[in-house]
């Protein structure tokens, strides 16, 4: 197994692709859509702040929200990426991984590879390359 996955995403969308440089072939292995992850936070919560009421007072403050909704969903998907890698690191599809992200979603999935993803990961590039064409990928990422 000389295959090399590199997968391109943001917190909206990722395309996984299986590239054998002997043959300087990419396969595209599948795309995965996520469309909570272009909504703003203000779209991801379904209904406005709780109450609470302050027992003595008769006051209702509203609750404030710890986390962002829009981080919420970002860590979600960047789970479940890190997740679907790791599936096919396990069933031996590849052996090396370059993940090509925004640098702030790419911090996210490095935050969830466990270690031996972790070391397969041979690069990473902070880049959103998501809405490239795969000639125009292929150059950049000089493949």
């Amino acid at each position: 197994m000389d295959t090399t996955w590199i997968l391109v995403c943001d917190a909206a969308r990722a395309r996984v692709f299986d590239v054998n440089l002997d043959e300087d072939s990419w396969t595209l292995i599948e795309e995965i859509d996520n469309p909570d992850g272009r909504l703003r936070a203000s779209e991801l919560v379904s209904d406005g702040q709780g109450t609470v009421r302050q027992s003595g007072t008769g006051a209702s403050p509203k609750m404030e929200a710890h986390t962002d909704p829009a981080d919420v969903e970002e860590d979600r998907f960047a789970r479940e990426l890190t997740h679907r890698m790791q599936q096919g690191f396990d069933a031996h599809k590849f052996k090396e991984l370059m993940v090509v992200a925004p640098p702030k979603f790419l911090g996210r999935l490095r935050h969830h590879f466990g270690a031996p993803l972790g070391r397969a990961v041979k690069g990473s590039l902070a880049k959103d390359y998501t809405n490239l064409d795969v000639a125009t990928l292929r150059k950049r990422l000089g493949g």
